[in-house]
């Protein structure tokens, strides 16, 4: 097992050394070549004399030599290499740019070309930046749940629970019984939050809309969580509190993908409170900038990313039409063209990342609302269950849902979801690799 790590080394000026990488490039000059050898912590650069063993850039080595403090930078060493051994070459001389170029080498090539070399792709400086503070995003993200008293809920992926129109659903055969992959984790929660009042799930979710937006994925993370005895400015105090704390903590915990990003998060103001905009004064903003929207409507992503350049905070719009939103969400008793509802939409046009929601507690409402959004018969009897939590004692709650790739697109500044998630799933493209 590789022990030693080129993180490990910059600690050290002196001292026998032997250290596994891949060559992300090589130069020579005179008698001596230089190597930048990299590994998952990081880069060193590797001095020897010509060799005549050849070495492809992007091949494995194994480098045992002497370090020393570079000459021409004393903060940083390099390796003075005694042997050097060939683990694996780098063949594919078809793919262009090399998978460990610079950044700015990939911003030239084309997206289908990174896109259908994704697995080649992924240990690009740029890409293993972005993926690291993904995984720094949901460690964070699982230790401020935990901190505040929330038990985590593996839901199923296949299920006939439908939140969202089955045409927005993939379905699949379950040993002879349709199904579909989930839109949403929500009515799972829901039965879990009668247990435990404060449930969250971290898991993919899947949409089949035909859209080549920047912010729509077919299949992406949600973060889902539940929470009994609440309403909506409850949920919407809560949201400000975990978008705030979590994005403080990551500029700690994050700070050297944050930095080599040069990642807009360091520079956004996340206090709380943040902006809201009712429904229908968006609509009478955006209509007077020439849009025509009728209220009932959803916003289209123009008129959203519009409106967004008015705030310089993260900013709620709030109640949402009874006309689009899901059955289960509570009307509001003053307005019943609106619901109990709002989004978080992401300042300087990076769109919505967060919903939130009321939930309907009592059977009757459930019944009526089943009926206004016109539920089938198949509909109503896949939902048999969940219609039967509200006889089982259940109280008023209420839940959010976060985009992962939309939230870490805004916080890195990023053109493209495909970006923040390991291997994107678009509309119109073969899911491969």
């Amino acid at each position: 097992m590789k022990d030693v790590f080129i993180s490990d080394l910059k600690s050290l000026v002196s001292g026998k050394v032997i250290i596994i990488g891949w060559v992300k490039n090589q130069r020579s000059f005179g008698k001596l070549k230089f190597i930048d050898l990299e590994d998952s912590t990081g880069e060193i650069q590797i001095v020897l004399e010509q060799l005549s063993l050849s070495i492809p850039k992007g091949s494995a080595i194994k480098v045992a030599g002497a370090l020393k403090v570079q000459e021409n930078d004393e903060s940083k060493v390099e390796i003075i290499a005694e042997a050097v051994e060939l683990i694996s070459p780098f063949l594919l001389d078809t793919i262009s740019p090399l998978p460990r170029s610079d950044a700015a080498s990939l911003e030239l090539t084309g997206v289908d070309n990174l896109l259908s070399n994704r697995h080649l792709y992924i240990c690009n400086e740029r890409s293993q930046t972005i993926l690291r503070f993904r995984h720094k995003f949901f460690r964070t993200m699982h230790t401020w749940f935990d901190k505040h008293g929330f038990v985590e809920i593996n839901a199923p992926i296949l299920t006939e629970a439908l939140l969202y129109e089955e045409s927005t659903a993939f379905p699949v055969d379950y040993f002879g019984t349709p199904v579909f992959l989930t839109q949403c984790v929500g009515f799972y929660l829901e039965a879990c939050v009668l247990s435990f009042e404060k449930v969250y799930n971290f898991g993919p979710s899947f949409r089949a809309e035909p859209s080549h937006g920047r912010r729509h994925l077919a299949e992406y993370y949600h973060i889902k969580a539940e929470i009994a005895h609440v309403n909506l400015r409850d949920l919407m105090n809560f949201v400000q509190k975990l978008i705030s704390e979590v994005c403080a903590e990551l500029i700690e915990v994050a700070g050297d993908e944050i930095d080599k990003l040069n990642a807009p998060l360091l520079t956004l103001d996340l206090t709380p409170p943040y902006p809201e905009i009712s429904y229908k004064e968006a609509i009478k903003t955006l209509n007077k900038r020439g849009f025509s929207i009728q209220v009932g409507q959803s916003l289209p992503p123009e008129a959203e990313e519009s409106l967004s350049h008015d705030f310089d905070k993260p900013f709620f719009i709030v109640g949402l039409p009874s006309a689009v939103e899901p059955f289960p969400y509570v009307i509001d008793p003053n307005d019943p063209e609106l619901t109990l509802t709002a989004d978080l939409h992401a300042p300087r046009g990076f769109g919505e990342i967060l919903g939130i929601a009321e939930k309907i507690h009592r059977k009757s409402d459930l019944e009526n609302r089943a009926i206004a959004k016109r539920l089938s018969e198949e509909q109503r009897r896949r939902l048999e269950w969940y219609f039967n939590l509200r006889d089982a004692a259940c109280v008023p709650h209420g839940g959010i849902g976060m985009g992962v790739e939309r939230t870490i697109r805004w916080l890195l500044g990023l053109t493209h979801v495909r970006d923040a998630i390991p291997f994107p799933r678009l509309f119109n493209r073969i899911p491969r690799p």
